[in-house]
């Protein structure tokens, strides 16, 4: 929360104490209280305000020390890692190290962290007349961890073989994700990186996109072809958090080449719309791929099973009955007993809106905010709140936006047919009679003013490649109305949200509001448009919104 300016203590903004908390910043962890009486008045407001701050950093603390522990004793007792042999124990001791590693690493991006520790130990000494006794480990942490690598490197030191053990025993499975350092460490191969996963993220835009048709036309392949839908989610899904976290994190530059254009990937959403598109209908036919499978596992499986028992030459009787149970459960199973980054993920929204060839997929963000609700961690749940709140206001913020620019194309369309509409009126003959009237008389003296342009000219082309602004803003239209219109509701947590009614609410305030401007009512003369001109003017307007529908 510390990095939420919004959720971020008030203490730490505060003008008053901004010396104070330099001052604690400079001499952390041995801090004298005698430099910091300006929060002796309020001191127990502090301690009520960060404590909650103050014993997260203990809890880190406690789970740093029993992660130690729980290592040092695997070493103890010579354990084998074998992701081929032992799965579940080799995939466990990798994740906690993985949350281990990943902890202390945020640990180091708190910028606030010397600030509030510092400040929550000052304030509890001065009611207490003692520091916190957690307090001495805690600012011996952060600051060794600062930089974290460097203490990493250090502590794993000890369990370098346990480690590299069960990291080794993934390098047949994951032969494309382990690659050596030698390679990694040069620029040119970086560049080759990352100009291969810029191609694969092509390939799986128009691979997904076809995958998607195809199931959505046969929705019986989505049996036989589960694996194949997995792993082309799982692909896609490796590309996009190679592409968020090297945005987040760009190496450094060692070539005259601009590496960072490759981090940039406009079509993005393009990829994450045809994930979400095959997600949706996995989970729409759950039920065709889990019959496909119950009935494959008592067709197939158990047949070939049963083959094999009786083909062991030597099995225990135990063994056999186990064996012979199991073959009869596949056997008997029926279908009903079956089962089956914040900032840039924002950016990536606008730049999606402002790139009219990707608008029909923006709709792939607010459904993805459908899937916060399973980014909770066990190990913090109280982060759930925090995740629930931010996933709520920022599906508010893309549907408002997205209503928001497809109302300013209507606004923009409907202006241009009242213009047009007004051209038609009868006050603007008169020039085109005082134009013909004087070719006829002829007056060689006197010039002849260049012809009037009449309405409808705008319709007539030279070349359907040459497109007209009202031509962009149709297209840009259509493609925006495809994504509001893709999904009638879109739910996020326990509330549903229907993006038609956004728009319905924009254009209604902006026709009351486009209403009042086309009377054209003037404060100092109390004069208002004719009437058979306003009538105009909002017959053209009205035209427009009822084809919206068409879209």
């Amino acid at each position: 929360a510390c990095g939420d300016a919004k959720s971020k203590p008030g203490f730490l903004s505060d003008k008053t104490l901004e010396s104070s908390i330099k001052y604690i910043v400079r001499r952390f962890p041995n801090i004298d209280i005698k430099g910091l009486q300006a929060i002796t008045q309020i001191r127990n407001e502090i301690i009520k305000s960060l404590s909650l701050y103050y014993y997260t950093f203990v809890d880190l603390l406690d789970f740093k020390d029993n992660v130690c522990e729980l290592l040092t004793t695997m070493d103890a007792c010579q354990v084998h890692l074998d992701i081929t042999l032992s799965f579940e124990l080799t995939k466990a001791y990798l994740d906690l190290v993985v949350t281990y590693v990943t902890l202390m690493v945020l640990l180091s991006r708190v910028e606030d962290r010397k600030a509030v520790l510092g400040l929550f130990n000052a304030a509890h000494e001065m009611v207490h007349n003692q520091s916190d006794s957690s307090f001495p480990r805690l600012g011996q942490m952060i600051m060794d961890y600062d930089p974290p690598i460097k203490k990493l490197s250090e502590e794993f030191g000890p369990h370098a073989k346990l480690l590299c053990t069960a990291l080794v025993s993934l390098s047949q499975i994951y032969f494309g994700r382990n690659l050596s350092a030698e390679k990694w460490s040069t620029v040119s191969y970086y560049l080759f990186r990352a100009l291969r996963h810029r191609e694969r993220r092509k390939f799986l835009r128009t691979t997904l996109k076809e995958l998607g048709l195809i199931l959505t036309d046969q929705p019986g392949l989505l049996g036989p072809k589960a694996l194949l839908i997995f792993i082309g989610l799982c692909f896609a899904r490796d590309e996009v958090y190679w592409l968020l976290r090297h945005n987040d994190n760009p190496p450094l530059q060692k070539s005259k080449g601009k590496t960072t254009e490759d981090l940039v990937d406009r079509q993005m959403p393009e990829l994450l719309f045809h994930m979400e598109e095959l997600r949706v209908l996995v989970r729409k036919y759950s039920q065709v791929m889990q019959r496909y499978y119950v009935q494959y596992l008592a067709g197939f499986d158990a047949i070939a099973l049963n083959q094999m028992i009786q083909n062991l030459q030597v099995c225990p009787e135990d063994e056999s009955s186990i064996l012979s149970s199991l073959c009869n459960t596949i056997t008997n199973l029926s279908v009903k007993q079956g089962s089956l980054y914040n900032k840039i993920f924002e950016d990536q929204f606008h730049m999606c809106l402002e790139f009219p060839a990707q608008n029909r997929y923006i709709v792939a963000f607010p459904l993805i905010c459908g899937h916060f609700q399973s980014c909770t961690h066990e190990l913090c749940p109280e982060e759930r709140h925090h995740i629930r709140e931010r996933s709520l206001s920022v599906v508010n913020m893309f549907l408002d936006e997205m209503a928001k620019e497809a109302k300013n194309i209507i606004t923009t369309i409907c202006d241009e047919q009242c213009l047009m509409s007004d051209k038609l009126l009868p006050k603007h003959c008169a020039i085109l009679i005082s134009q013909v009237v004087n070719r006829k008389k002829k007056d060689k003296n006197k010039k002849i003013a260049p012809e009037i342009a009449k309405p409808g000219v705008e319709s007539y082309r030279k070349t359907r490649e040459d497109l007209t602004t009202m031509d962009k803003l149709h297209m840009a239209l259509t493609e925006l109305c495809f994504a509001i219109n893709f999904c009638s509701t879109i739910n996020v947590w326990e509330y549903t949200f229907a993006p038609r009614e956004y728009l319905t609410q924009h254009l209604e305030n902006q026709f009351a509001q486009a209403l009042g401007g086309m009377v054209m009512y003037t404060k100092d003369t109390s004069e208002i448009a004719k009437p058979s001109e306003l009538f105009v003017s909002v017959r053209a307007y009205m035209n427009v919104l009822q084809t919206v529908e068409n879209y």
